[in-house]
């Protein structure tokens, strides 16, 4: 009976540690690699796909770079838990992604239900999308930095304002998807390295 009590105590430790403690396997390089990216797909868009891009060409671009995007992100995430963290760790980064999912397959299933809507339906996807990266980080808001807040209303009014764009036939804008995602990811990157791997290093 005490053995078993004993077990749930260190499983209430466990639990309570991964609440208080920080998730550290987002870091500050490939978050920021995936806001260079970003900026980078919108300043090639007219090049690639014109002025005034078809909407279904312009959702399969800006989908490809956000798979590329996440790719990255999560092979780096992977070697992580791999080859670098110990089993509390690994828990950890299984919760995290498991509240960071969902948001992803909300995006993943409203792109899929709204492209064959038309292209008035389809300008809405960007402030969406910003919606739904919102929500994601929201979600994972108690293993962030405080500051992870400020990242996620930024993607939220970024959603509001992509939203008005559509409104003014603008939905498509190159910019707006630039400074939506990329200028989104840099300030992500910054707060990462802020409040967790510069203090690491003044700690080292």
């Amino acid at each position: 009976m005490k053995v078993n009590e004993a077990i749930e105590q260190i499983s209430e430790i466990h639990d309570h540690l991964n609440r208080t403690e920080f998730y550290r396997g987002f870091r500050s390089v490939p978050v920021a690699l995936s806001g260079l990216a970003g900026c980078l797909a919108a300043f090639l868009q007219p090049t690639f796909l014109g002025r005034s891009p078809a909407p279904l060409t312009f959702v399969y671009y800006w989908t490809l770079v956000a798979s590329g995007n996440l790719s990255m992100i999560i092979l780096f995430t992977l070697y992580c838990y791999l080859f670098q963290e110990n089993r509390l760790e690994r828990k950890r980064t299984r919760h995290v992604w498991a509240q960071f999912s969902p948001s992803l397959v909300i995006g993943l299933l409203l792109t899929l239900s709204i492209v064959p809507l038309g292209n008035d339906v389809i300008a809405l996807l960007p402030g969406l999308w910003a919606f739904v990266m919102s929500l994601g980080i929201f979600a994972t808001g108690p293993f962030l930095p405080r500051m992870s807040r400020w990242m996620a209303m930024y993607y939220l009014l970024a959603g509001f304002l992509l939203l008005g764009l559509a409104q003014k036939g603008l939905a498509f804008s190159a910019w707006g998807m630039g400074l939506t995602f990329g200028l989104g990811q840099f300030i992500g990157a910054a707060i990462l390295y802020l409040n967790l791997e510069r203090k690491n290093d003044d700690g080292a």
